[in-house]
């Protein structure tokens, strides 16, 4: 399993998964450290491995514009391309908090990647998203302004709590 993100990202989600127990731990790829970055990525697909990339999170100029509750946002192309190109399914998967450590994981279908255009799988993608959020408002979470063309998380250090 790998999880794909934005470097700035990595230092807390690294910090959490030290903690974890088990051999069997994701491993990170941050896609902005490297233009070849998504050799990687077609590299672990092919290898049948599982990718988690965030279908929320339109960082580079591969996108689309999507209407997304009542106004139109930036949303990912990349996946449906390297899923295309690798011969892969993106399935949408959400987690929903059920309590504490507790959580509900739902998988959609797969997405139609033959259909006309890699706009219309982020269409669907974006559909789900938002029947997802409307049923669990408190339940999604950005760390930027979310209908802006830009979503580049803040630096984690700007979040963080003041101790």
């Amino acid at each position: 399993v790998n999880v794909v993100m934005v470097d700035s990202e990595v230092p807390a989600l690294s910090a959490y998964m030290s903690q974890l127990r088990g051999a069997d731990q994701p491993r990170v790829i941050a896609i902005n450290r490297s233009k070849l970055a998504s050799l990687d990525l077609l590299s672990a697909l092919r290898r049948k491995e599982i990718l988690c990339v965030q279908g929320d999170r339109a960082v580079g100029a591969a996108l689309t514009r999507v209407p997304f509750l009542g106004r139109e946002a930036p949303f990912p192309v990349g996946p449906y391309q390297l899923a295309q190109v690798a011969g892969a399914v993106v399935i949408p998967t959400f987690s929903t908090r059920v309590g504490a450590f507790r959580y509900r994981i739902t998988l959609y279908p797969p997405l139609d990647l033959r259909a006309t255009g890699l706009a219309s799988p982020a269409h669907a993608y974006v559909r789900l998203l938002e029947r997802n959020v409307l049923l669990h408002p408190l339940q999604w979470f950005n760390l930027f302004s979310f209908w802006e063309t830009d979503h580049t998380p803040l630096d984690a250090a700007a979040v963080r709590p003041a101790a």
